[in-house]
């Protein structure tokens, strides 16, 4: 059986806020949250699956997750 795995940014807690999962667009917004490549930790897709869907996050839109 094939295990589908999702990473997420571990360091920055704005990426999962009170049980929303927000979507980082790209390299600027993760590493303006404090964040960068390498900080991820892998979750099952059943761990995945508990998380409700939040907004994406974008440069636009950073400062309000900080």
């Amino acid at each position: 059986m094939e295990m589908t795995r999702f990473h997420l940014e571990t360091q920055s807690s704005d990426v999962v806020k009170d049980n929303m999962l927000n979507w980082i667009k790209n390299p600027q917004v993760l590493e303006a949250l404090g964040g960068g490549f390498g900080m991820e930790k892998t979750i099952t897709k059943e761990e995945f699956q508990k998380y409700n869907y939040g907004e994406p996050i974008d440069i636009a839109s950073v400062e309000k997750y900080k």
